[in-house]
């Protein structure tokens, strides 16, 4: 089993919290405040607000982390041509080829076929709001007024 929350460190590497601050193993599992100085990185977020609305539901595990769809907007902020930021080229090929080793696993094409396969049927549960483009522009026109 591996840790779900915490980096797998290279040799000779080291992790630092948003202070740039390094932060010991030991440290890791002990309860502190979060500090935001120099940024986040949230793990959990999506790619899409699709992929958000897929999260939603196959159902919120925790209720008082339960996420509402303005979220999506709130969190991720408008994207422009100012505040991107591409990956550096070695981290895409890496994560590209990682995922090319994964799926030539055993089983896991597969697994990977019944995910897109599922894929639309968990949406269709938003029909009954209008369908997922009606909700997307509902959430971010409550986000643009509010």
């Amino acid at each position: 089993m591996r840790s779900l929350h915490f980096p797998d460190i290279e040799a000779d590497a080291y992790i630092v919290n948003s202070q740039f601050k390094r932060v010991g193993q030991a440290e890791l599992w002990q309860p502190f405040e979060p500090s935001y100085v120099n940024g986040q990185i949230n793990h959990y977020w999506t790619k899409s607000f699709e992929e958000f609305a897929l999260k939603k539901a196959r159902g919120d595990g925790m209720a008082s982390f339960a996420r509402d769809f303005e979220s999506f907007f709130r969190w991720n902020g408008e994207e422009t041509e100012e505040n991107y930021t591409p990956p550096p080229e070695p981290l895409v090929v890496a994560v590209e080829s990682e995922i090319a080793r994964l799926l030539a696993l055993p089983e896991v094409a597969k697994c990977m076929a019944e995910i897109h396969d599922r894929f639309p049927k968990m949406l269709e549960q938003y029909e009954a709001r209008g369908g997922l483009r009606a909700i997307y522009e509902a959430a971010l026109m409550v986000v643009r007024q509010g």
